[in-house]
């Protein structure tokens, strides 16, 4: 069985540590009886970014998580 989640947040995300955060609130769930009654293992987590920016001195980063 393979179960996924996303969620797009509505500003974005300006420091690895929110985006830690919004990762953990979707991995959570599958940790507990909410998603996953039956206690069964993880086999494979992930996490994907997308649309990040890299930070080159000098330029905006327009609010955005820099790499």
């Amino acid at each position: 069985m393979t179960l996924s989640r996303s969620h797009t947040t509505k500003a974005p995300l300006t420091t690895p540590e929110g985006l830690e955060s919004q990762a953990l609130q979707l991995l959570l769930p599958f940790l507990d009886a909410r998603e996953n009654p039956q206690r069964k293992k993880l086999r494979l987590v992930g996490v994907r970014a997308e649309k990040l920016l890299r930070d080159y001195q000098g330029h905006e980063s327009q609010g955005s998580m820099l790499f």
